[in-house]
């Protein structure tokens, strides 16, 4: 126990900085290339999931990047903005049958603030 707890104090992060970013124009301008999404299940997807069954829904991608941002939601980040246009003009979008609801991404409104009740369907 005693190594344990002295390896751990060990621990810093000289060697290994974390470096800080101003956010600028161009930050500003990736927000456009992101979206949020809710998955809308009773069962949690992993972000594995989910990424590998849009990679075959949205195959004419070249990247795609995603995070967990919570339960069944995900934070997708494009490569060019013609991307975000065509995903969200081909909504509504499922994973395993469950819908997926997809919406432009501004991150000055907290997680719990994002209204996911409202989305496509095709009739």
């Amino acid at each position: 126990m005693d190594l344990l707890i002295s390896e751990t104090q060990a621990l810093n992060w000289k060697d290994n900085p974390l470096p800080l970013y101003h956010c600028s124009l161009d930050a500003a301008r990736n927000l456009n290339l992101t979206l949020i999404g809710k998955l809308i299940s009773l069962k949690t997807a992993s972000k594995s999931h989910v990424g590998l069954c849009l990679q075959r829904a949205w195959r004419f991608l070249e990247s795609l990047s995603i995070a967990h941002m919570g339960p069944n939601i995900f934070l997708f980040k494009f490569k060019f903005e013609i991307y975000v246009k065509k995903v969200l003009d081909q909504t509504p979008w499922n994973i395993n049958g469950h819908p997926l609801f997809l919406q432009s991404w501004d991150p000055e409104v907290p997680l719990e603030e994002i209204d996911f009740s409202l989305g496509a369907y095709w009739i």
